[in-house]
């Protein structure tokens, strides 16, 4: 796998080695140990499919009192997918990265817990997997504007 380290420290686009044939294709999503490799440490514990439609908008997710390291890809489809800095005293506060997640290219955005997250969707039907770092706590949201 390619890892290509953005403007953000903690937010990693991933480009997995694809095996393609007659059938399809094949890669492989997640492997602790090659992650870790790259500095993605953190233990995984709940992947979240978020099923949208042409031109949804989803984000800024962040869980404040419980935060979540995110590993967003797609399966089916294509998203416009945005990370931002939120670390008050951050020389990058503010700041985003950007990249395109589809089912063609096969990448990941890896989004270090200290970040919000959001992904417009540009296709008729999206399916998105967000392996996420703890538990997710619907009783607590967060919000913030930037």
């Amino acid at each position: 796998m390619q890892v290509e380290t953005t403007l953000l420290p903690g937010v990693l686009l991933i480009k997995p080695r694809v095996f393609p044939d007659g059938r399809g294709c094949f890669f492989e999503s997640y492997q602790a140990q090659r992650y870790a490799e790259q500095g993605i440490t953190l233990d995984f514990v709940q992947d979240n499919i978020s099923y949208s439609k042409k031109g949804t908008l989803r984000g800024l997710h962040y869980q404040r009192l419980h935060p979540q390291g995110k590993l967003v890809s797609v399966l089916q489809g294509k998203v416009f997918d945005v990370a931002v800095d939120i670390r008050l005293g951050s020389p990058t506060f503010g700041q985003s990265f950007a990249c395109e997640l589809s089912d063609e290219n096969h990448h990941q955005l890896y989004v270090h817990m200290d970040f919000m997250c959001y992904r417009m969707t540009f296709v008729f039907t999206t399916n998105a997997r967000i392996t996420i770092s703890r538990k997710m706590n619907t009783v607590l949201p967060g919000t913030m504007t930037l």
